[in-house]
């Protein structure tokens, strides 16, 4: 199903006004395939793209979070041994040091005990509490300083991780 046709059932309007909108908005609404057929590169084919993909070394392909600053990492607030989110339905808890060889650091087995507990949802008696606790913990959050060690690993070791 378009974006057009999903747009008019949602609303409930006619295929005008939703072209009409589609065009008022342009780049933002443009269909996957006609964003691509308009920005790509005509000189660039699709052989060229298999054949730039087919030669990638594992060594030039880096896995990384770039949303978050690579040296620093939370990894638990208040006394808890994670990090608790919350959405909006509910809490939850995050482990962030389960993740970290995306920020290109040593991925260790981190302490979860607890963590299936943390979770809860926005009803009951205590959720209130439970919001409260989890804002607390926030005022006391603990950071850890990564040790970044993709530029110091021997090929061997990458071998044997896998």
């Amino acid at each position: 199903m378009t974006f057009k046709k999903k747009l008019v059932r949602l609303t409930g309007m006619t295929d005008i006004w939703a072209e009409k909108q589609i065009k008022k908005k342009n780049e933002p609404f443009l269909e996957s395939g006609a964003h691509i057929e308009k920005d790509w590169p005509k000189d660039v084919t699709e052989q060229h793209w298999v054949l730039v993909f087919q030669n990638l070394h594992a060594e030039e392909i880096t896995w990384r979070a770039p949303w978050i600053r690579p040296s620093i990492l939370i990894y638990k607030c208040g006394s808890q041994d994670w990090v608790p989110l919350l959405g909006l339905w509910g809490g939850a808890g995050y482990v962030p040091s389960m993740v970290q060889r995306q920020f290109a650091s040593r991925q260790f087995i981190p302490a979860t005990g607890g963590l299936a507990q943390s979770e809860f949802a926005f009803t009951g008696d205590s959720y209130m509490k439970r919001v409260r606790d989890a804002a607390k913990a926030w005022k006391e959050i603990h950071l850890i300083e990564l040790a970044l060690y993709a530029d110091t690993i021997t090929q061997d070791y990458d071998i044997w991780r896998k």
